[in-house]
């Protein structure tokens, strides 16, 4: 019995020697450990990226797969953060969604303040003040401010910016060297990005011409404008289509002319907003997709896909751009506004009717010239109520708030001019009739040049149009400004139109439509 004793005791002084020494190697271990990692959010100028993937904050749509640098400046009342993708464009939070809004007003509003959260691996979770929920990353790569817990954020890591020197700016406001050459180095990247012209064909019948020898035919019109656009200075073609014979077409030219000089491959986007009761293309829908797509573009294009374009564009938009970007430094200085109350700018412009031979080739080096040389002196002039293209800043409309007018249909290109007129008119923009310096070719294809007028939707679109505010200025001429040759035809000026008498008497397009199909008992009225 007292060995049995003795043995017990001998075994419950070795485990607590050997508990001892767990503790005292456990201590050893926590002391020499670092002390953990300080986090802080920093202000100035930075880039915040996604955790897993490579998605930025900064696209006009609130994220971008490129890398983009933001403007962070702490708003100590609120112990907040408003981030800044350009010197007036901010981060919104507005009913879920969250994107980047020109600032209208000057002073800070709720739904542009963020909330940092500092998570366990050093990364950020921004909640927005205005309604408390969590910044969030949708697989389809749209920001929304609607995650009720901070499980469902997106954790985003803080990056230096590309340009060093910016590390040693402080917030947008302080007047200091580096903070405004930081601004000006990141719009400067902005400035280099590409326009975006894009369009959306009308679905071809079949792989191949059906009537090689008619100028009219759809596949050949097709075909000349995709290539034509594909080979166009300064901008990036896009086609939004559907149709496989129309994507098939754009696969065989990008692979003709793969790696031939001046040429840009052609994109498709095959999905956007479809107007349910007609099954056909919204207006903002493709607008929607394109900025979606392509968030790190400078500029976007709409264009019908009949039109040929020249190296006039390119010069012209620069020329537009260019002045835009001086009056509003300009407006800024003289008003010493910190926030421009501009928008952005708009150019439209007229086209110009021809009958294009069929064997009249874009393969040719001197394409270029050839269209204004032969194309345009062939050609007559329409009349400035038919817009067939329109350029514009990124953000100078919001494109979740445009009425859902149905592509084909007449008076949407009339109401967004008039929308953009009345922003110059109230300081906010810089709307521009380009007719005289951009080269706009209407490749004729044989329907009545009027005969929008008699599709249905033509008939939504205007009573859509009457819901929307009219369009009291709908033409061209109606731009507060306009584009033209200096004396020796070499260099573009942008000149100031003056003021222009709204109208507000919207034409009687139904009598018209009766007047044309009675005029031509033959004319048969053309599908939806």
């Amino acid at each position: 019995m007292p060995n049995f004793l003795q043995n017990q005791r001998l075994l419950l002084r070795l485990l607590l020697l050997l508990l001892s020494s767990v503790i005292l190697c456990l201590l050893f271990i926590a002391q020499g450990e670092p002390e953990p990692l300080r986090v802080v959010f920093h202000a100035g100028f930075q880039q915040l990226k996604q955790r897993e993937v490579d998605v930025w904050i900064g696209g006009a749509f609130g994220a971008t797969n490129g890398e983009a640098t933001l403007g962070v400046e702490w708003k100590r009342g609120f112990d907040a953060v408003t981030l800044r993708r350009a010197r007036d464009s901010y981060l919104m939070c507005d009913r879920g969604r969250a994107m980047f809004v020109t600032r209208v007003h000057a002073d800070t509003t709720t739904s542009e303040l963020w909330r940092p959260h500092i998570m366990h691996d050093g990364t950020i979770a921004l909640a927005s003040v205005v309604n408390s929920r969590y910044l969030r990353l949708k697989d389809d790569g749209k920001l929304w401010c609607d995650a009720n817990e901070i499980d469902g954020a997106a954790s985003w890591r803080q990056l230096m910016p590309k340009q060093t020197a910016c590390l040693r700016a402080g917030n947008a406001g302080d007047e200091d060297k580096y903070t405004a050459a930081c601004w000006s180095i990141i719009e400067a990247e902005t400035l280099t990005r590409p326009t975006i012209l894009f369009g959306t064909l009308k679905p071809l019948e079949r792989a191949e011409p059906k009537n090689a020898s008619d100028m009219y035919d759809p596949f050949i019109i097709a075909k000349r404008t995709l290539i034509n656009w594909a080979r166009l200075p300064g901008v990036k073609p896009v086609v939004l289509s559907e149709d496989p014979f129309s994507q098939s077409l754009i696969e065989t030219i990008n692979a003709a002319y793969a790696g031939r000089p001046g040429f840009s491959s052609i994109e498709i986007i095959s999905e956007f907003e479809m107007q349910k009761d007609y099954g056909q293309p919204t207006y903002r829908g493709l607008f929607r997709s394109v900025i979606e797509h392509y968030p790190f573009a400078k500029s976007i294009m709409y264009a019908n896909m009949d039109i040929l374009f020249t190296s006039s564009l390119a010069n012209t938009l620069d020329k537009v751009q260019h002045v835009y970007e001086r009056r509003k430094k300009w407006k800024n200085k003289k008003k010493k506004l910190q926030n421009s109350p501009y928008q952005g700018w708009f150019i439209v412009g007229r086209r110009i009717n021809v009958d294009v031979p069929t064997n009249w080739s874009m393969d040719t080096e001197n394409w270029d010239s050839a269209i204004e040389t032969q194309l345009k002196s062939q050609g007559k002039m329409f009349s400035s109520d038919a817009e067939d293209y329109f350029a514009m800043s990124v953000d100078l409309f919001n494109w979740y708030e445009t009425p859902p007018f149905i592509v084909g249909g007449i008076v949407f290109d009339n109401w967004l001019t008039s929308r953009a007129v009345l922003l110059d008119i109230a300081g906010k923009a810089l709307a521009v009739d380009v007719t005289g310096t951009l080269t706009a070719i209407h490749q004729n294809h044989g329907m009545n040049v009027y005969a929008s007028l008699l599709k249905p939707k033509s008939t939504f679109n205007i009573e859509l149009l009457k819901k929307s505010g009219g369009m009291p200025y709908r033409l061209t001429e109606n731009c507060p400004h306009y584009t033209r040759y200096g004396r020796r035809g070499k260099f573009i000026t942008v000149a100031d139109r003056g003021p222009q008498k709204p109208n507000w008497v919207i034409p009687d397009y139904d009598a018209a439509a009766a007047k044309m199909s009675a005029s031509n008992n033959s004319f048969k009225r053309p599908p939806s």
